[in-house]
């Protein structure tokens, strides 16, 4: 699916940019796409790393001081003649799309415990891509269940995230880990299963992700997401007000880079359009409570996300630190004597490829 550039007709000023060429698309050093575009046209034929539209990339021209791409995390001047028939996008006008997922809540989670849907579908023999697989701890799940005979895939755009995946699962034949992107996956026909657990809601394209996980599913597969209903989420008693301040300012903040807070819900509705058939949707609440063996780290997650996004917060105005800091000196105070269950809305949706 081309993304069009809503900045064409600035770029059109250029005389250095007519005809065909190449796009690169550059985010934290490293190269997530180079593809050929017809200029005259305005369709740059391409889906954007993390599903941000390309609006949000700002051409810089070398006479401006912008550098080529040249490897990993190399860089060099850019040539003159590239500007004949080259159009470079870096990262300086975007938002906070490429979201870091923190390692130590995904370094906790489980096939059987978080993504309970998946686990019933595994069968030995089966061969499964896994769309955000982070450090893959639930993928390497994936692969223990679907042995013998079968094989599993990892696909994260977060270099760091998969270099822990590797190092933590190396001995694992029947697993491996590629850098890759949910809106510009390469696969094709190749899965029995095509899943994608709490990955969707940091993608403001996820029609987008959707259309190239059925891609990749054999005639016959199924695509199974597991995602988040931020809206709906609940603790009992009520958590601190300072915590509910900055907590909606979290889902304020995600809705202001495009993202959904309802994902679980809509997700039928997007499965439906890319063309999924028997599509279900059931829920699969995250539910803790005190007493229970994972309360301490389930507890922690939310002080947790708010710490690891606090810099964006701030940055972005939609919280101060001083608001961040109390907001969580309150939450642990009040988790280690008032919270008694709480309750992440969560739903997972199975669409089979016609």
């Amino acid at each position: 699916m081309g993304t069009r550039a809503s900045n064409l007709d600035t770029l059109r000023r250029f005389p250095h940019y007519s005809g065909g060429g190449l796009v690169h698309v550059l985010a934290r050093g490293s190269l997530l796409a180079r593809h050929r575009f017809d200029w005259n046209s305005g369709d740059l034929g391409l889906s954007l790393g993390g599903g941000f539209p390309l609006r949000y990339h700002a051409p810089i021209l070398a006479p401006f001081g912008y550098r080529q791409f040249t490897g990993k995390n190399q860089t060099a001047p850019l040539p003159a003649a590239a500007l004949q028939r080259e159009v470079f996008y870096c990262e300086r006008d975007m938002p906070a799309q490429l979201h870091q997922s923190d390692p130590r809540i995904l370094g906790w989670r489980t096939l059987e415990q978080d993504h309970r849907c998946l686990a019933e579908l595994l069968r030995p023999g089966f061969f499964v891509l896994d769309v955000g697989c982070g450090t893959g701890t639930i993928t390497a799940g994936m692969a223990r269940a679907v042995n013998p005979g079968g094989h599993v895939v990892g696909v994260d755009r977060d270099e760091a995230l998969l270099a822990m995946a590797r190092a933590e699962h190396a001995g694992m034949e029947n697993l491996q880990f590629e850098l890759g992107d949910a809106t510009a996956l390469s696969f094709h026909a190749r899965f029995d299963i095509v899943t994608s657990a709490r990955a969707l809601q940091w993608m403001a394209e996820p029609g987008v992700a959707i259309e190239n996980m059925k891609r990749a599913a054999k005639r016959g597969g199924r695509v199974v997401v597991l995602d988040y209903n931020h809206a709906q989420n609940q603790w009992e008693p009520e958590p601190p007000a300072e915590f509910k301040v900055c907590y909606d300012a979290f889902l304020a903040w995600r809705r202001a880079n495009g993202w959904d807070n309802e994902m679980a819900d809509h997700l039928p509705a997007l499965f439906r359009s890319a063309g999924l058939v028997s599509v279900s949707s059931r829920a699969q609440d995250e539910v803790m409570k005190r007493g229970e063996p994972e309360f301490a780290w389930q507890s922690y997650l939310w002080s947790g996300t708010l710490q690891h996004v606090a810099r964006q917060l701030i940055a972005a105005g939609f919280c101060t630190e001083s608001q961040l800091q109390e907001a969580q000196e309150k939450y642990n105070a009040w988790v280690k004597t008032g919270l008694v269950r709480q309750t992440l809305a969560m739903r997972a949706t199975v669409g089979i490829v016609p």
